[in-house]
């Protein structure tokens, strides 16, 4: 499980599309701070609302992929949770199930 989880976790792109994301707002700063007179502090606090925004929804991207891949063995994907189809011969086969709360509950059960 602790391979999965790193896995999963860096494929949503923790490092470097992290920073490449990051990118616009570094540079919206760096402008704020170029211009003689100009409003750096609210340039900073804009910045900052935007970054925030983006790590919340990346942090909670990740914990749901790592919760459904790591810990219940499940593939997620756009959003989407998919599971083994054990009826299936060899397993090869994945069901996408209609919610995450389907999926939680298969998971749990």
């Amino acid at each position: 499980a602790g391979d999965a989880s790193v896995t999963a976790h860096y494929r949503l792109g923790v490092g470097f599309n992290n920073g490449v994301a990051s990118a616009s707002e570094l540079l919206t700063l760096c402008r704020a701070w170029a211009v003689p007179g100009g409003d750096f502090e609210a340039a900073a606090a804009r910045v900052s609302a935007v970054a925030n925004a983006r790590i919340a929804r990346l942090v909670q991207r990740q914990l749901f992929s790592i919760a459904f891949e790591a810990y219940c063995g499940m593939v997620t994907y756009g959003g989407s949770v998919y599971m083994r189809n054990e009826a299936a011969a060899e397993r090869r086969e994945w069901v996408m199930l209609d919610s995450a709360h389907a999926a939680l509950r298969a998971c749990l059960a």
